[in-house]
């Protein structure tokens, strides 16, 4: 539409006159025209400026990459808000029970007791680390003596509980109130609750058996 500069009235484009009152539109039309000229400069910086201003929408919507350290540190803390816990390093193996016996058997050696009379001559029994009952198996208590003479005493000279020898860094014999009493090298009968020491190569008696020690440190 024209706008007439006299009457202020629209005319249709296109009009070289005023329908109202017959002014000239000529030089309103040209204005008009020029200002919606593809060649205008007002025309050529709006697709820039349209251009420029997607460009900088683009670049606002392209996240940046993630830095590694950033990253795991994100993985991090989302395990953290997820209630996982790191895993934790290993825990060091306990030492088995076996080896830790073996260590204890290094470090007091290793003792024995072989019936030289009164028994079956020759047979060994070996000490075990810590207290060794020396007796004959007992029914009634369920009793096991770790030196169980019950199949090489069959005149019952032995009590079922006899004796205690305790193996560690001392190898002691006691008597545990026996009938027929203990003796170390043939000497005069023990004191029940007196230990006597011993060591490799000594003799000790118990009933009416023979026994000799053997000590290995």
């Amino acid at each position: 539409m024209i706008r007439c500069a006299e009457c202020n009235e629209e005319n249709v484009d296109g009009l070289e006159y005023c329908d109202s009152c017959g002014a000239k539109l000529e030089v309103i039309a040209t204005e008009a025209v020029v200002a919606d000229a593809p060649d205008s400069p007002a025309a050529e910086e709006a697709p820039a400026e349209i251009e420029a201003s997607a460009e900088t929408a683009a670049e606002e919507a392209t996240p940046e990459p993630a830095e590694p350290e950033t990253a795991e540190a994100e993985g991090e803390e989302r395990a953290e808000a997820a209630g996982d816990e790191p895993p934790e390093p290993a825990a060091e193996e306990a030492v088995p029970v076996a080896a830790a016996l073996s260590e204890e058997r290094e470090a007091v050696g290793s003792a024995s007791l072989t019936i030289t009379r009164g028994g079956t001559v020759g047979k060994v029994f070996e000490l075990q680390a810590g207290d060794n009952l020396v007796g004959r198996w007992d029914p009634d208590s369920g009793s096991f003596p770790e030196v169980d003479m019950e199949n090489d005493d069959p005149e019952a000279r032995i009590s079922r509980k006899h004796a205690l020898i305790k193996f560690g860094t001392d190898l002691t014999i006691e008597d545990i109130g026996s009938l027929n009493g203990t003796f170390v090298n043939r000497g005069q009968r023990l004191e029940p609750g007196s230990p006597a020491p011993l060591k490799d190569g000594d003799e000790i008696i118990i009933g009416k058996t023979f026994f000799k020690v053997a000590r290995v440190q």
